[in-house]
């Protein structure tokens, strides 16, 4: 997930902010919704992401990312 945000960072890409529109957690899951104004191949783009954590050993993980960007 590091090295992808990376790539993207070193193609020119940007985030303007990260708002997050909804955070849900209980025991050992959490999930994060989050929206993104930024720029990525040369144009701006809007995009989502969802992140969903684990609580493995007292260390909570990522289990599952998923990002979305409109056309």
């Amino acid at each position: 997930m590091i090295a992808n945000f990376q790539k993207g960072m070193d193609a020119g890409g940007y985030l303007d902010s990260i708002e997050v529109l909804s955070l849900v957690f209980s025991c050992d899951l959490a999930s994060v919704v989050t929206r993104y104004p930024g720029r990525a191949g040369g144009r701006n783009v809007d995009g989502r992401d969802l992140l969903v954590w684990r609580k493995l050993h007292g260390t909570w993980r990522v289990a599952t990312h998923m990002t979305a960007v409109r056309d």
